[in-house]
């Protein structure tokens, strides 16, 4: 199933956390903010390369000098 989400965000606060896998269902990747939530469920490996991302962005915005 491939779904697309776009939300503004940018300047908001958000909340963001990842609720434990239980017996029926994976991990949950959960964002809070003016737009409303986005949730979505994942295995650890797919967490990983949300993590992954976003490291490689926070790194490549101190190399070049903005904050991150």
């Amino acid at each position: 199933m491939k779904t697309a989400f776009s939300a503004e965000a940018a300047g908001a606060n958000l909340e963001a956390d990842v609720r434990p896998a239980l017996t029926y269902t994976p991990a949950t990747l959960s964002i809070r903010g003016q737009f409303g939530s986005i949730e979505l469920y994942a295995d650890d490996e797919q967490l990983q390369a949300i993590e992954d991302a976003l490291r490689m962005h926070r790194e490549a915005k101190q190399m070049e000098g903005g904050a991150a």
